[in-house]
């Protein structure tokens, strides 16, 4: 079964009636991505942001009852906060019990094991905590996701992953977010698919990760420019048709894959919501 995360980012609309007018192209575009008998789940990194209040959520509504309001419309999210704070098993398990019983989740891995201690010389009481405070997802827990500081380039980040292998609980599906163009060569490849690790497709602005199938599922993350003021979203950032479509191309004659797809466009869901009722079966 392969499990594939697709994120897209940079698609900014300035009204609900310049949605209308161009849906079908940028409808048409999406469906060259996705073949029509694949499934798929499709979500956004995160919900709690104050400024979907309105555009999203309705006003007035307590924010503890966001999530349970997202998982009635998107049936996956990635959760960021768990890079900031390792939540208590209390907190997740009010994350699994506010969400239907199909939703889907990708937890980050906390930055003081990532960033801070670069995946080395790392407290493992932290690391053991995370993990049995994560497990609490159950079934809803599709991989943890280890995101690389830029700085990690291929020599010390293989070294680190290799060092913190042995403490990877077995159970969990794993994917790995370099961000240095050292990586992208055989040497990388190899380890993760000797390893089963998911090497993210990132799609950023300035850099863009081959599309090597490296384990038994795929996250793809088109992200848009993060140097873009809020004040000025509002119309398409960016064109990702040749990226999404070069995405598709790597999945032609297969038949039995399911998808998860994660946008990750916290200052504006509306498009994904359009997305969404477009795509569904």
């Amino acid at each position: 079964m392969l499990l594939i995360p697709l994120v897209i980012s940079g698609l900014f609309f300035r009204e609900h009636k310049f949605v209308n007018k161009h849906r079908k192209l940028l409808f048409n575009c999406v469906l060259l991505v996705l073949p029509k008998n694949l499934q798929y789940y499709i979500g956004c990194s995160g919900w709690s942001y104050s400024s979907w209040q309105g555009p999203f959520y309705p006003k007035g509504i307590e924010n503890s009852k966001w999530l349970k309001y997202y998982s009635r419309v998107f049936d996956y999210v990635e959760i960021d906060s768990c890079f900031y704070r390792i939540p208590n098993e209390f907190m997740v398990r009010n994350w699994y019990k506010r969400t239907p019983d199909n939703f889907r989740i990708i937890a980050k891995f906390p930055k003081v094991i990532m960033h801070v201690k670069r995946l080395s010389n790392f407290d493992m009481d932290q690391l053991n905590y995370f993990f049995e405070s994560i497990s609490e997802l159950k079934e809803k827990l599709l991989a943890l996701l280890i995101q690389l500081p830029p700085s990690i380039q291929i020599v010390e980040g293989l070294e680190a992953l290799s060092n913190i292998l042995p403490y990877l609980h077995g159970h969990f599906r794993y994917a790995v977010e370099v961000r240095h163009r050292s990586w992208f060569q055989d040497l990388a490849y190899n380890f993760f698919a000797k390893n089963n690790m998911c090497m993210v497709w990132s799609q950023l602005a300035d850099m863009r990760t081959p599309p090597i199938v490296t384990s038994d599922f795929v996250y793809v993350s088109l992200i848009g420019d993060r140097s873009i003021q809020e004040k000025d979203f509002g119309t398409i950032q960016i064109d990702r048709i040749k990226e999404m479509k070069k995405v598709a191309h790597n999945f032609k004659g297969d038949s039995n894959e399911e998808i998860c797809q994660k946008f990750d466009l916290p200052s504006w869901p509306r498009i994904i919501i359009m997305l969404a009722s477009v795509l569904a079966p």
